[in-house]
């Protein structure tokens, strides 16, 4: 018998070793929490909308388009929409 475990019990390693694991398993599901969160805040800047251009939602349809665009030539706009 070692002296770190002199006059412990079984049960009490048994405890020890889950409480071990249990600390190890809850660090490890931080980390993935931690790097998703990572992930998706650097996917949000890679991938974010151009701010200096305005959006408008395209007439007749469910999506968004560059107002610029839209005002530069509305007349083809719509010709384009019924094709």
């Amino acid at each position: 018998m070692s002296l770190r475990n002199k006059g412990k019990t079984k049960l009490e390693d048994v405890n020890e070793g889950s409480e071990n694991k249990a600390f190890e398993t809850a660090s490890m599901v931080g980390l993935g929490v931690a790097a998703v969160a990572v992930a998706v805040v650097g996917a949000f800047f890679l991938f974010g909308s151009d701010s200096k251009r305005k959006s408008m939602k395209a007439p007749g349809r469910n999506y968004r388009i560059f107002r610029d665009d839209f005002e530069r030539d509305p007349g083809s706009y719509f010709r384009d929409l019924r094709k």
